[in-house]
């Protein structure tokens, strides 16, 4: 028997000959009929707040953060979409960035597989760099008492969007969600030890040791 696991750009080949393996396989999905329509539907009715389009002014600047290399994530598909909703803002008023928290940064070739050339082009884009004190900037503390440092440039923006899915993680749950802006663009330090007091906290009978 031979299968091939999706794994990496061109998948992992395996021969299971002569092994007492059962394949178990994902059911498939349709996907949606018209993804740029469904995409302009949950911008206009958001689950709690108003439009998103009409939430950001012409003059506003604009903070897009989306996973890294490192997440499967079809940004350019959904960046076209958004960037077609919000044309009222310049793509001076923008900033694309990568959510690296702990990872490394992307190539230029990275990014453009990831965003597509004319959007990278169009887009000022750049890394988060969790290690770079001076591309930080102070937003509190913890309810544990430490200090935690958020990227610069998304703070300072005057709106946020946060693109994400979420999905099994093998050593976290799952995957997406809140953690697009922590551990996304959260300073390496707090990542730390938030890591560190997530696995040495452990619940009791009593409350948290």
């Amino acid at each position: 028997m031979h299968v091939t696991l999706e794994y990496g750009t061109e998948g992992l080949p395996l021969d299971l000959s002569g092994l007492d393996v059962t394949v178990v396989a994902p059911t498939f999905l349709k996907g949606l009929d018209d993804e740029a329509k469904s995409f302009r539907e949950a911008m206009d009715s958001p689950i709690g707040c108003e439009s998103v389009t009409g939430r950001i002014g012409p003059d506003e600047s604009v903070a897009v953060v989306i996973p890294d290399i490192t997440r499967a994530l079809p940004n350019e598909r959904l960046l076209g979409c958004l960037f077609a909703e919000l044309d009222q803002v310049s793509p001076e008023n923008v900033v694309i960035i990568s959510g690296t928290g702990t990872h490394r940064e992307n190539t230029e070739e990275e990014w453009i597989q990831m965003v597509g050339p004319e959007i990278f082009r169009r887009y000022r884009c750049i890394n988060h760099r969790g290690g770079d004190w001076d591309a930080m900037t102070g937003v509190g503390k913890s309810p544990f008492g430490y200090d935690v440092h958020f990227n610069r440039e998304y703070c300072e923006a005057d709106r946020r969007i946060l693109l994400g899915f979420i999905e099994p993680h093998f050593m976290a749950g799952f995957s997406g969600g809140y953690k697009a802006a922590f551990p996304g663009v959260t300073s390496v330090d707090a990542i730390m030890r938030y890591t560190v007091r997530k696995i040495f906290v452990i619940p009791t009978a009593g409350g948290a040791c």
